[in-house]
């Protein structure tokens, strides 16, 4: 194992294998850790390529810094199912390479590309690695999804409920016309393709005012719609009037709570009876949906033509390799 001032280049430790307890009060320089012939682990568990350790004032941020494939062998079976057939699995393989070329460099004063979490796409590392997800990536290696010659950003979701978002009604600035509704009946079998929830008007100004610590007694809510998705919401309440997008104010609430924003809403005593269809953004590539077309024998360059409108796959290969840097903050 080697430590080594990551700014100076100058090794602090190069020798067989070693447990190092790092602390923010003693590790002022940022550090690289690389292992010659095996993972890294970080608080119990295993990395491939190597970690950068910052200290973020007081705290300290892993970096995960790794080869593109490499990457995504931790990133398909924390998406999907490792158990789904070959073709959704490399859909997914690609959508996810896709989407992380997409990011490269636009981190602006971060020191990586994108985190682990579900703000980009989840990442675990090799602890949900499978032989079938990396045969998957490796099936695909160096493909990307292409709109006028350039990499898309390419959203997807677990369950879009019958059909997709257009991305210009969820996400600021995503006015793509590969980004367009499309029709998915394929996504029926999902555990979230149908649900119900019902929330007291208390309920929702307590997740709200989280965000929104100004919001009042709310006296009203108004959903506005574009092709059955709420695309704003109005909360009219004792101090004023709050209007967020519909995808931002379903991100208020619990994870299992408000799942899409395809959803229509009652009165009820207190509150509200929302009855809805779909898990997640609704945007791009309906997991759920690339299952179904999988299943009916669909290839996975079909399933990603079928909701990236317009689009080419085309294998970046011969082209420098890329590096990932994947803040790990376990």
């Amino acid at each position: 194992m080697k430590i080594v001032d990551l700014k100076s280049g100058v090794p602090i430790y190069s020798g067989g294998p070693k447990r190092a307890q790092l602390s923010a009060e003693k590790l002022s320089k940022p550090v690289l850790i690389e292992s010659a012939n095996g993972p890294i682990t970080v608080n119990g568990k295993p990395y491939r390529g190597s970690v950068e350790i910052h200290n973020q004032f007081g705290t300290l941020l892993a970096i995960n810094v790794l080869r593109m494939d490499e990457y995504l062998y931790g990133v398909v079976p924390s998406e999907i199912s490792k158990s789904w057939s070959n073709e959704a699995l490399k859909a997914q393989a690609v959508a996810a390479r896709t989407f992380v070329f997409h990011h490269i460099g636009r981190g602006g004063k971060q020191v990586y590309d994108v985190d682990g979490t579900t703000s980009f796409q989840v990442y675990k590392g090799m602890v949900v690695e499978s032989d079938r997800t990396n045969r998957a990536v490796d099936a695909t290696s160096g493909e990307i999804i292409t709109y006028n010659y350039q990499p898309i950003v390419s959203y997807f979701h677990s369950t879009c409920g019958g059909k997709t978002s257009s991305g210009r009604d969820v996400f600021s600035g995503s006015d793509s016309a590969y980004l367009a509704s499309v029709r998915c009946p394929y996504c029926a079998p999902s555990p979230h393709y149908e649900w119900t929830v019902r929330l007291g008007l208390d309920e929702i100004r307590r997740y709200v005012r989280k965000s929104y610590p100004s919001l009042g007694r709310i006296r009203g809510i108004t959903f506005r719609k574009t092709e059955g998705r709420v695309v704003s919401v109005i909360i009219r309440h004792a101090g004023g009037t709050l209007s967020i997008s519909g995808n931002k104010f379903r991100l208020q609430f619990p994870d299992k709570m408000i799942r899409s924003t395809y959803f229509t809403a009652s009165r009820a005593s207190g509150g509200l009876v929302l009855k809805g269809h779909g898990w997640g953004h609704g945007v791009g590539m309906c997991q759920w949906g690339a299952k179904g077309l999988s299943d009916s024998g669909k290839s996975y360059k079909d399933i990603l033509r079928y909701y990236y409108r317009n689009t080419g796959i085309i294998n970046m290969s011969k082209m420098p390799s890329h590096e990932k840097r994947v803040a790990n903050r376990d």
